[in-house]
């Protein structure tokens, strides 16, 4: 690849190979990491929720947000004709397209007016509990639970700092079953 006398724009990086396809690769990596609402996510979501967020955010920056009126955007792809209506009042959002409801993911619509408007933090309202990084090492211990595995010793012999242990045993502790 010839970048002579050209400017990049990189951090640091090891590359194997200076292919343009990794090259484009490292490229939107690091576009999609200058969002203080990516780097909420990963703090909040699940790996696979995280990166459906990170998909959504990587095409919003190539919608424009234009503002109708206090609270309605209308936003449009830089290419495509259609576009979606956002309804945010500063703490609730809603787009035409229906994704959150759906998949429980804001859309790429929502984040762009997000971005647009100086918004650096998603309502915690848009963090379901079934995306949570919380609630996922909840159920996998309840799991263990429900399996009896977490009453055999040999759970406990890969770490044997009983500090530890009694660590991970109150950050997740036992969920139970309700009655009727």
């Amino acid at each position: 690849m010839d970048n002579h006398g050209r400017t990049i724009l990189f951090g640091c990086a090891l590359l194997r190979n200076e292919k343009l396809n990794t090259v484009e690769w490292l490229f939107k990596l690091h576009l999609i990491s200058l969002s203080p609402l990516e780097k909420q996510g990963y703090q909040v979501l699940t790996p696979f929720a995280f990166k459906k967020l990170q998909d959504q955010l990587a095409l919003a920056i190539q919608y424009s947000a234009l503002k109708e009126n206090d609270t309605s955007f209308m936003v449009k792809h830089y290419k495509a004709d259609r576009s979606h209506k956002v309804v945010w009042d500063g703490k609730l959002a809603e787009c035409t397209c229906k994704n959150f409801e759906f998949v429980g993911i804001l859309c790429r619509h929502v984040l762009s007016v997000l971005l647009h408007t100086g918004c650096f933090e998603i309502p915690s309202i848009y963090w379901l509990s079934r995306w949570s990084r919380e609630e996922a090492q909840s159920n996998k211990v309840t799991q263990l639970h429900q399996e009896g595995t977490l009453n055999d010793s040999s759970f406990f012999a890969e770490n044997n700092d009983p500090i530890t242990n009694a660590i991970e045993l109150v950050q997740c502790p036992v969920n139970s079953k309700t009655k009727g």
